[in-house]
């Protein structure tokens, strides 16, 4: 499957991608490295592994990826009371502005899965990382909600 990961150089995507990877899926990740993060470096040994620099919010950029991919995962966010209080206009345009910018441009034939299931996917194959932080975990599982009636991947 061709797999578009916004934001898939965070936390939670440097742990989906390689997964994604592994599994034999083509995956592009879409990501402004806003932490000058390297989480991603091991997958540039896969020829099915593309990444692109650059923001979510810009429909020029995301627009094209978004006709090469049957499911699209939205990674891209802010996350945390600190950044989120430091630029506001950042955090509300990536975090609700991009995906909802995913959702006008996607075809109806394209899966978008939202943050609940890729943690849940996540933690079915790492147990031992839901044992370490469930607290966080659960956090991120309410704190997010499916967008679209779009089925689940």
């Amino acid at each position: 499957m061709k797999i578009l990961v916004t934001g898939g150089a965070g936390y939670i995507g440097s742990i989906l991608v390689p997964m994604l990877l592994k599994e034999g899926h083509e995956v592009t990740v879409l990501d402004n490295l806003l932490f000058s993060q390297n989480s991603l470096l091991d997958c540039c040994c896969y020829e099915s592994f593309d990444f692109i620099h650059g923001d979510s919010r810009d429909e020029a950029i995301l627009a094209p990826l978004l006709k090469k991919a049957e499911v699209i995962i939205p990674l891209a966010s802010l996350v945390g009371m600190p950044i989120c209080s430091k630029d506001k206009i950042a955090a509300e345009t990536t975090n609700q502005g991009a995906v909802e910018l995913i959702c006008k441009l996607a075809s109806k034939d394209q899966k978008i899965i939202s943050q609940p299931r890729i943690v849940v996917m996540v933690l079915e194959k790492r147990a031992s990382f839901a044992r370490k932080k469930r607290r966080s975990t659960l956090f991120l599982f309410m704190g997010h909600q499916r967008l679209t009636p779009r089925e689940p991947f």
